[in-house]
C-alpha cells in the first residue's frame, strides 16, 4: 500500500496536513535520502526523515491500512442495519 507523503506525517501526529505540505516546501521532509515533493508517494520500504528524525513508516501505513478496514467493515455494516431498518418500517 502506498500513502501520500503528507498523510503519513500528519498520521504521526507532527501537524495537519496543511502544516505538513508547508514542512515539505521547507525541505524538512526527505525520502529515500532525496527531498520529498508534495505528490510522492510512500511504501513501507521507504525511509522517511522528518527534520532529520526516522519515521516509522511501515508502522504508520499498517496503521492507517487497518483503519480502513475498520472504517469499510463500520459502513458495510450501517449500511446493512439501514436496509434492514427499512425492510421493517
Amino acid at each position: 500500500m502506498k500513502l501520500r507523503i503528507n498523510k503519513l506525517i500528519s498520521d504521526a501526529g507532527l501537524g495537519s496536513r496543511r502544516d505538513v505540505e508547508e514542512y515539505i516546501r521547507l525541505g524538512r521532509v526527505k525520502i529515500n535520502g532525496r527531498r520529498a515533493q508534495l505528490s510522492d508517494l510512500v511504501s513501507e520500504t521507504d525511509v522517511v526523515f522528518f527534520d532529520e528524525v526516522d519515521l516509522p513508516v511501515k508502522e504508520l501505513i499498517q496503521e492507517h491500512a487497518a483503519e480502513e478496514k475498520l472504517q469499510t467493515k463500520l459502513r458495510s455494516e450501517e449500511r446493512r442495519v439501514g436496509k434492514e431498518c427499512l425492510r421493517l418500517c
